[in-house]
């Protein structure tokens, strides 16, 4: 019969064994057949069958000399009761099953359940593990698995490279060369056979230290940044500006050379920028202020360029800073100055003559009246030599009102000034009778001029003007129009008599107006010449016309010239309360009217006025006047001689220049 410590001895056996928990009493007088004894009760202490890892191990061997708690653990194969049994701690069907990543337990060399060691399965984070192996963030610290991190030194979680690309470590974008699956993976954007791609200024994409696509920065050679891109620096602009991070539109005020400028704000036409200065840089000659772009260069404005610069008025002629000539009639000018007549016209163009800038009695000679349909004016100014073997040049028209007008405003009336700087060309004892002010221009050119040094009717009488037959009122008048001043006075208006030939001037006014013009008064010889074409023919016509004229005295039935009242104009003749013509003005013919008495070179040399000559002071020529005066064969005579008391000028008497040159 058991003792009871042998019996105490098999409950706890038992209870170790199969988790069964025997409870009884036995008397100490029990047997050890166990006859008459308490029955066993046996209790789950847990269940789990006897593969599950915390099994109670028996304290029994499987019959296999292993398992059990006193023997070593069964190998792969052996019998066992409970996993605890087994070296793989498995125990499956009373068999050792050898240790696999699906038993559930942490056996052979894994290092946390089912994963780790060689179980071909990566351990999740947190997991045991004992190399980075183990792991699947491939991290192990301090015995455990750690988390993907960018900055774990391994290419985990979705990244595509070492601690690069993905988003669940949101580590940064892998640099050229490494391993991508997107675009995004990438610093440079681009991700060509799962490789990061060197950036290049034709991907598309703005990278390297580009500043908008494929444009700005330095890195990858792209182009310049067109207006509206971003940019960072004014390199990064094709305009060179970056103002606000953005490339600005170029304009002609952003002191750099952009758009299709050639120079600094200035050439091309993209910006409206003006044109360059000269040595500044071109492509045409549109580029430059000077006009000439030679070499890429703006070049300095020459009178020999074949273009207008400098301050030239028309294509290398006038102005003063290129050496350029003095412009000829008809070519732009800006002032006198710029023409080679010295005269800028009222239309901006040199003038033919010094005098001829103003339109009526300065380019209104020749057939019809002004504004007349079909009239054929040309510059009063006009020349024509007097011989073939002469170079001597006369004006083909007398001196107009008008040109005299001119002499007068260019002066300002001050012609003492002017004759002041004539020198020897000017004899001093003349200059009394040339004005010195408008007021005193008007005076001597209008009807009386009292008070005149040369006058031989010193004393006030009535008849102390100087002048013959110059005021209107009763078969007298002028046609330089001046303003009422008592009885001197004009019956018609300065568009009226600027176009007609200058009467009642002065021998002296008329040399003065010639040497303005850069010539001097026509000699008798000159004027002869002209009127019989050098000795050809009686009468300036003749050369074409022979029809018969009855001569001096009586009206040409061929309308030939202007002579014994033949014309009159303009409107009716303005008659005083007698019936006589108040104003002789208006018999005077603009110069041309009478195309068929010009001679062979087109003279207009017979009729209308008598001419002033340069022989001697006071010299003039008989050649025929709209009155009744007139030889058959021209002679001189001298004025003051014949009309002491009327020295200074004769409403049938006026005059034209010559050139010698």
């Amino acid at each position: 019969m058991a003792t009871t410590s042998q019996r105490l001895h098999l409950i706890l056996a038992l209870f170790l064994s199969t988790g069964a928990f025997v409870v009884g009493c036995s008397s100490s007088d029990e047997t050890a057949s166990g006859s008459g004894g308490p029955q066993s009760e046996q209790v789950d202490a847990g269940g789990g069958g006897a593969n599950a890892p915390d099994a109670p191990q028996s304290p029994e061997t499987t019959g296999e000399g292993c398992g059990g708690l006193n023997a070593p653990a069964c190998g792969n194969g052996q019998k066992c009761k409970v996993g605890k049994d087994c070296q793989s701690l498995s125990c499956q069907g009373g068999i050792c099953a050898a240790p696999n990543a699906t038993d559930g337990i942490k056996n052979g060399d894994e290092t946390d359940v089912d994963c780790g060691g060689s179980s071909g399965k990566a351990c999740a984070d947190n997991a045991g593990c004992a190399a980075p192996a183990d792991c699947v963030s491939l991290v192990c610290k301090g015995s455990h698995c750690a988390p993907p991190s960018s900055t774990d030194a391994v290419k985990n979680g979705d990244e595509t490279d070492v601690d690069c690309g993905g988003s669940s470590t949101n580590a940064k974008r892998c640099d050229d060369l490494k391993a991508c699956k997107l675009a995004t993976d990438c610093t440079s954007k681009v991700c060509t056979g799962n490789v990061c791609q060197v950036p290049t200024s034709t991907d598309n994409v703005q990278n390297g230290d580009e500043t908008d696509v494929d444009c700005g920065g330095s890195s990858t050679n792209a182009k310049r940044c067109d207006d509206l891109k971003a940019c960072k620096l004014p390199a990064d602009c094709a305009s060179k500006v970056c103002t606000g991070d953005v490339c600005q539109v170029p304009t002609s005020t952003d002191n750099v050379q952009n758009g299709d400028e050639t120079d600094v704000d200035c050439g091309g036409s993209s910006t409206n920028a003006k044109r360059c200065d000269d040595l500044k840089a071109c492509k045409v000659a549109t580029d430059c202020t000077s006009k000439v772009c030679t070499g890429d260069v703006c070049q300095v404005p020459t009178g020999t360029d074949n273009v207008q610069n400098g301050d030239e008025s028309a294509v290398d002629c006038g102005g003063t800073k290129t050496g350029a000539k003095r412009c000829d009639a008809g070519v732009t000018c800006n002032g006198h100055d710029d023409c080679a007549s010295n005269g800028c016209a009222y239309n901006g163009v040199c003038a033919v003559g010094r005098s001829c800038t103003r339109r009526l009695g300065g380019e209104t000679c020749g057939a019809g009246e002004v504004g007349e349909a079909g009239a054929a004016h040309e510059s009063c100014c006009a020349t024509a030599k007097v011989s073939a073997t002469s170079p001597v040049r006369i004006d083909k028209y007398h001196v107009t009102a008008g040109r005299m007008r001119a002499f007068i405003e260019r002066t300002g009336g001050n012609v003492k000034s002017f004759v002041g700087g004539l020198g020897t060309a000017w004899n001093a004892a003349w200059t009394p009778y040339v004005p010195s002010d408008a007021t005193t221009a008007d005076a001597m050119l209008g009807s009386f001029w009292f008070g005149a040094p040369n006058d031989a009717d010193a004393t006030p009488t009535a008849n102390q003007w100087s002048k013959r037959s110059c005021a209107p009122g009763s078969f007298g008048g002028h046609t330089y129009w001046t303003p009422a001043n008592g009885t001197d006075f004009s019956s018609f208006t300065v568009d009226d008599l600027d176009p007609k030939a200058l009467n009642c001037v002065g021998w002296h006014l008329l040399k003065a107006f010639c040497a303005f013009e850069g010539g001097r008064l026509a000699t008798s010889d000159e004027l002869i010449k002209a009127f019989t074409n050098v000795n050809t023919t009686t009468y300036p016509w003749n050369w074409t016309d022979i029809r018969p004229w009855a001569g001096p005295g009586n009206q040409d039935q061929y309308g030939r010239l202007n002579h014994k009242f033949s014309y009159g104009y303009p409107g009716a003749a303005p008659l005083n309360g007698s019936g006589t013509v108040r104003d002789i003005a208006w018999y005077v013919s603009p110069p041309g009217r009478f195309p068929g008495g010009l001679n062979k070179n087109g003279v207009e040399v017979a009729g209308n006025l008598l001419h002033w000559t340069n022989n001697a002071e006071y010299q003039f020529l008989w050649t025929i006047s709209w009155e009744q005066h007139g030889n058959t064969s021209p002679s001189t005579q001298d004025w003051k001689s014949a009309w002491p008391g009327e020295p200074n000028g004769y409403y049938a008497l006026g005059g034209r220049c010559a050139y010698d040159k």
